[in-house]
């Protein structure tokens, strides 16, 4: 089985070498990027299993790179970020982050948000195949069967 892969993108050299060799630690196949393009053309390259970016990055910022991998992937993506402003963290959640952490973090905590994320991306595969992205980065057919269960579900009355 291939090891799980998880893409960084910070353009802080420290934590990126920091969290290379924690996920390392752990298992992980690890890729680093200190700017959004970079970052974006790694996701798009290695197709990671999930993606831990930061905001404030030079060349593309963090919600950029977010909307572009959000145009072709469902992959779960992780905000790790030193902003505080709610507004900011919300703008990331709305765009499509599925989480956030804030610097300082703790190590433990955020290996454990990682593995939950993992752990929900892969059940949801199985489980749902159908949600996944087709090569071309949208959805085989627009009416899914989920949907179509809510809505014989909600039509059937009362």
């Amino acid at each position: 089985m291939d090891k799980t892969h998880i893409l960084v993108i910070d353009d802080d050299p420290q934590i990126l070498d920091m969290l290379r060799c924690t996920f390392e630690e752990e298992g992980y196949s690890v890729d680093v990027a200190a700017d959004g393009r970079s970052g974006l053309n790694l996701q798009i390259e290695h197709k990671p299993d999930l993606v831990l970016w930061d905001i404030r990055m030079p060349d593309l910022n963090g919600y950029q790179v977010l909307e572009l991998i959000r145009e072709q992937s469902n992959v779960p993506v992780v905000v790790l970020t030193g902003v505080r402003e709610l507004t900011s963290l919300n703008k990331a959640v709305i765009i499509g982050a599925d989480d956030y952490v804030q610097k300082t973090f703790s190590t433990p905590i955020l290996l454990a948000r990682i593995k939950n994320k993992l752990k929900r991306a892969r059940s949801r595969a199985t489980s749902f195949p159908h949600h996944r992205l087709s090569s071309a980065g949208s959805f085989p057919n627009s009416f899914t069967i989920p949907t179509a269960t809510l809505v014989g579900v909600l039509s059937s009355g009362p």
